[in-house]
């Protein structure tokens, strides 16, 4: 259940600090926005050639959308491949193994908002 944002609490900064440290992957800037029990909205900057492993989510949905740059979201079970722009969003269903590359030359700015139940981030090894 998607709870608007005057019913989410801001994350403090300790809150946001406890989030960098759960995520195994590192980027040029992460920012939480708001957070509920079944929501959780930030703003990311991946540099050129950042991204995130190979992961997926227990019960959570991705929606991600492009806001600065250019952002490919690949996935697996389907296989996928999808470059957005400014504007352009993608989602990703709970279960489905994916990731986000920056492909491009420039910083890419996006806001991901993940919702559906508990946050969690299973990396998966690929062959």
């Amino acid at each position: 259940m998607f709870t608007p944002p005057s019913a989410v609490a801001h994350s403090p900064p300790d809150e946001e600090a406890a989030l960098e440290q759960e995520r195994p992957y590192s980027v040029k800037a992460v920012t939480v926005l708001a957070r509920g029990t079944d929501v959780l909205v930030r703003e990311f900057v991946f540099a050129p050639g950042e991204g995130t492993p190979w992961h997926r989510h227990e019960a959570v949905r991705d929606l991600c959308v492009c806001v600065l740059g250019e952002i490919v979201l690949e996935t697996r079970a389907p296989e996928g491949r999808v470059t957005m722009g400014p504007g352009e969003r993608a989602e990703t269903p709970a279960g489905q193994v994916h990731r986000l590359v920056n492909t491009g030359l420039e910083d890419c700015r996006l806001i991901l908002i993940q919702a559906g139940g508990a946050y969690d981030f299973q990396v998966v090894d690929l062959p």
